[in-house]
């Protein structure tokens, strides 16, 4: 039979563990809430762009705007104020403040303005290493704004390709998004 202080002894710490499991929980539960933040990023004239990044401050978490501009981001955080943080190539990074708190979808709209900065020239050096010192020559090809401008792409790599001596650069795929090669005197 089992003394009965023993009894009593096994009991009282059963209860003070559970308790604690219950404090602890319940404060790990009331800590963090899961929230979706989402919205439209337009430009001055009201028009979607795509592949702006959305990223929330002090965290790790972020997304990318899609074709109309609109954004979807789930967070899971305590309920308080918080930066949205919008920036893009070409235009102005905007810090939007949120308040997370009792509700679940929060909707943040932005419109960015352009950043246009103009690029006098791109110099593009290439050496090798391995080459004898007497092979090894400097070569420096510049090309101009204007240049660049009239060849009617938007990446630079592109804009580039066939207006560098010594510089094979080619697109990887046929797909848009696949990458660039470049290629400094020759193949090897």
């Amino acid at each position: 039979m089992i003394n009965r202080y023993v009894f009593l002894s096994l009991c009282t710490r059963y209860v003070w563990l559970l308790g604690l499991t219950f404090l602890l929980c319940g404060s790990a539960l009331a800590q963090e809430t899961r929230y979706t933040l989402k919205g439209r990023v337009t430009d001055a004239s009201s028009a979607g762009i795509p592949g702006v990044t959305v990223v929330l401050r002090g965290s790790s978490q972020g997304t990318v705007s899609v074709a109309d501009g609109t954004y979807s981001l789930g967070v899971s955080v305590p309920p308080d104020s918080y930066t949205l943080a919008f920036s893009s190539i070409g235009y102005t990074a905007i810090n939007q403040l949120v308040s997370l708190g009792s509700q679940e979808t929060v909707t943040t709209d932005v419109t960015l303005t352009e950043n246009n900065q103009t690029l006098d020239e791109v110099v593009i050096i290439g050496s090798t290493p391995s080459a004898p010192k007497r092979e090894l020559g400097n070569a420096i090809s510049t090309i101009k704004a204007q240049a660049l401008d009239q060849s009617g792409s938007g990446e630079l790599l592109n804009s580039l390709q066939g207006k560098v001596p010594g510089a094979q650069i080619t697109q990887n795929s046929g797909d848009p998004a696949g990458g660039i090669s470049v290629r400094l005197r020759g193949i090897k």
